[in-house]
Order: structure tokens, then sequence, then C-alpha cells
């Protein structure tokens, strides 16, 4: 049914609002990244520098994955190829590239979810302007701006993997598109990527065996992470050819993750040798064991709301949040 005049009048105001507060905000906060790119006062060692070492290797002709690999992902360092080069090709590029594209990303990415969600631009607009003042006012740099590893931009497709299996209704256009992105994530952040991969595995089981299509829902999964592989192996062949599809595999998929001490911690670090100390751990940061038992808790409710009904629109809605909630 139409809304009245009245009603559609009042709605486009709401959304003419709302979105200026998203854009103010917004533009608010590249402003900052700007500046924080032309008075640079970062680290010396990663973040900044990794991603401008890998730019200027790109723009030397060197191909990733071959002549050089990037430790979140190689297709990270392409992703910002661009503006990079529009920028001047400097390092002052780079860092203004690195921070824009983060700090633009993250409300789109946002808005995209709650529009496919919500499919009403007033909510869309007015959810993602709370979601995105809570993420800032919590001081949640990590996925606002780039910091030193671009989380932001690494759990930006992991992110949209559920808009598209619940906005997807034809099984053939759902795993094509869902391989997809699971194939970009893996370029763009190689556990982000795993994370979602392994998400939506588990929760399309769990849906399978539940429904009443189960080999149909088999079928699909196993023809999304066949798509996922092929992609990321056909976009690594295309940068670094076959030594670079098996350079950045093992880079990637075994040394990094067999050499990362330093990432679970070591003394004189916080450290947890052991599960005593895991618990103490806990005890001094109670934000650990609380966001520990909300994701619980979250994962909880949406399983079982897939459990009760893993058919037709409300099943896809429920496999896909229940995917977010598993991945995050």
């Amino acid at each position: 049914m139409l809304k009245p005049p009245d009603a559609r009048a009042q709605s486009r105001r709401s959304i003419v609002a709302w979105a200026l507060v998203l854009v103010v905000v917004l533009l608010a906060r590249a402003a900052s990244g700007v500046d924080s790119a032309l008075h640079f006062s970062g680290p010396p060692v990663d973040g900044p520098f990794q991603l401008f070492n890998a730019l200027r290797r790109i723009a030397a002709g060197e191909r990733g994955g071959a002549d050089f690999q990037f430790f979140h992902g190689i297709g990270v360092p392409y992703l910002h190829y661009l503006p990079f080069r529009l920028f001047g090709g400097g390092f002052l590029a780079s860092e203004i590239t690195r921070q824009l594209i983060s700090i633009v990303a993250y409300p789109i990415v946002v808005v995209i979810f709650f529009r496919a969600f919500t499919r009403d631009w007033s909510r869309t607009l007015a959810l993602s302007s709370i979601v995105y003042f809570v993420s800032i006012a919590l001081a949640l740099r990590a996925i606002t701006t780039p910091t030193i590893s671009m989380l932001g931009i690494r759990s930006s497709l992991p992110t949209l993997v559920p808009v598209v299996m619940y906005a997807t209704t034809s099984r053939g256009s759902r795993a094509l598109w869902i391989g997809v992105m699971l194939g970009a994530a893996l370029l763009l952040g190689t556990e982000q990527g795993l994370a979602a991969l392994v998400a939506f595995v588990v929760v399309n089981a769990i849906a399978a065996w539940r429904a009443d299509d189960r080999l149909a829902r088999v079928r699909e999964t196993l023809l999304a992470v066949t798509i996922a592989i092929t992609t990321l192996v056909v976009v690594l062949l295309v940068i670094g050819g076959p030594r670079g599809v098996a350079g950045a595999l093992r880079y990637n998929f075994k040394l990094v993750p067999g050499d990362q001490f330093w990432y679970f911690g070591a003394p004189a670090s916080v450290f947890a040798p052991d599960w005593p100390s895991v618990f103490a751990l806990m005890r001094q940061m109670p934000r650990i064991p609380l966001t520990l038992l909300t994701a619980v808790g979250v994962i909880g409710v949406q399983l079982r709301r897939l459990w009760r009904e893993p058919d037709g629109e409300a099943g896809r809605r429920h496999i896909a949040l229940a995917v977010l909630a598993i991945y995050g």
C-alpha cells in the first residue's frame, strides 16, 4: 500500500536529514584522516610503511606473490594502487589513500548492510548513523580508521557476505556471488576470509540438516566454496603468475600462521602461557569475557532462529545473520 503524501514527504525529510548527518560526520573523519597523513607521526614499521613498500614495488613493475608478499592479503595493496598513483605516487599519496579508503569504506559497508536487511532508506540511514556514532564513541579505531592493520578493509567483504546470502533468491546466482565474495575476502585478509568461509560452511551444514531441500543446499555450499577457491587462485595467477600463486599461498597460509608468537603475546607484553593466566587476564580486563559472552549469546539466538525456521525468506535471513554472528 502506498504511503499518503504527508508520510512520503516526512520520509523524504528523514532520509535527507540522516544522510546529511552521516555525510557531515564522514567528511569530518576524512578531513582528520588527511590531516593525519599530512602530519604523519605513525610507527616506523608495519602499517603505513608496509603498505607503501608494496605500492612502490607494484609501481616499479614487481608482481605480488612472486616478487613481494603482503602480510594482510596480497589484494590490499592492489585495492589502494590507483588512488595512490592519482595522488602522486609517493609516501604522502600512500598515506592519504590508506586513510581515506578505510575511513570511507566503513560507513559505506554499514549502509549497504542495513539497506539489504531493512529495505527502507530512512531506517537504513538512521541505523547506519547510530552504528557509526557508537563506533566512534567507543573508540573502535581498528575498524573506523586504518590504524596499522586496516582491519576495517579486511573485514568489509566478510560483513557483506550475509547481504548477498539474504538478497539473492536464485541458488545459482547466490552460490556464484557468495563464492566470488569469499574468494575476494581471502585476498583482502587471509584470516578474515577464512573466518567467513568457516562460518558459511558451518551455518549451511546446520541449515541443510534442518531444511527440506537438503541436497540442494549441500550442492550450493560446495559450489560456493569451489568458486571461492577458484576466485582466489585466478586472481593470484593474474597478479603474480604461477610463481605468484605458489608464493602467496605459502606465505599467507603457512609462513604467517606458523610465525606469530608476537601476535599471541610474549613477555614482557601481555601474555597468557596457560589457562589460569587466561582467567586472570579476564579478571584484569573484564571486557574480554563480556565480549565473548555477548558473542556466544548472539550466536545462540541466531542459530536457534535458524533451527526453527530454515526455509523461505525468513530462513535466508536467519542463515545470513547466523553467518555474520559466527564470523564475528
